[in-house]
């Protein structure tokens, strides 16, 4: 979790505010039951709109580590793990805390001693974890840590699967921009993916080790039901609107 809020300035300005915009409907019980004096009337929905063509671009583009990349494994070996017809499973997220990182890899663990042929791509910013997940990582098999990479798109878009291991969060774009690219989504149950998926985009798994393994190995074993597909333009045109109804009430 971050910790760049000031509270006091929050709570003042959700208070002195006209208008509380908030980015999924669950964050309204939130704010009112941790900040009083607040009129339940003036926070309305906003949800994040994603660049849509901006990440199809992206996917098509050659996988490049950066100047201030970091990674475990070279460029070459990435791309021939890439292009191999193993089960690659990846999340996109920063080194901190509620992202469960070492819990992923633990649970990659299992499922790689039953699964040899299969990779878990982990790649992210910043983040004070970062050293304690590569160690980790370096320890595991079949673990490829890379941080500071300015174009994770090209490298989710040959993947099979994106995991969410987070204990607790808001909306992660990550799944949003893994739907777009048709990727399926295995995520915890924790609130904000759990109104989300509600209409069928992705699979919701116990928020646990074993509800991760199970959630992925029902999915290495085809296990898994249909999912909806995700309406990104829809999803853009419904925030844009929010965005209007904001600024003209």
């Amino acid at each position: 979790m971050r910790s760049n809020i000031h509270f006091p300035s929050l709570q003042y300005a959700y208070q002195c505010y006209n208008r509380i915009g908030i980015v999924r409907d669950s964050m309204k019980n939130e704010i009112m039951e941790h900040i009083k004096n607040v009129d339940p009337n003036k926070i309305m929905p906003m949800h994040n709109l994603n660049d849509i063509q901006g990440i199809r671009q992206r996917a098509q583009m050659p996988v490049v580590f950066d100047e201030d990349t970091e990674s475990n494994i070279s460029l070459d070996e990435l791309n021939h793990i890439l292009k191999s017809d193993a089960c690659k499973i990846i999340n996109i997220a920063r080194f901190s805390i509620e992202k469960r990182l070492d819990r992923l890899i633990d649970v990659f663990q299992r499922f790689h001693q039953q699964h040899p042929d299969s990779y878990l791509i982990i790649i992210g910013g910043h983040g004070n974890l970062y050293q304690e997940i590569l160690d980790k990582a370096n320890n595991t098999q079949n673990v490829i840590s890379i941080k500071s990479m300015k174009n994770p798109m090209s490298v989710l878009s040959k993947c099979d699967v994106f995991v969410l291991s987070s204990f607790y969060e808001g909306l992660p774009m990550t799944i949003m921009e893994s739907l777009i690219l048709k990727k399926p989504v295995i995520s915890t149950d924790i609130p904000s993916v759990r109104q989300f998926f509600k209409h069928g985009y992705g699979y919701l798994v116990e928020n646990s080790t074993d509800g991760l393994f199970n959630g992925i190995n029902a999915f290495y074993q085809k296990e898994l039901g249909p999912l909806q597909p995700f309406d990104a333009e829809q999803w853009n045109r419904q925030g844009i609107q929010e965005f209007y109804d904001i600024i003209e009430k």
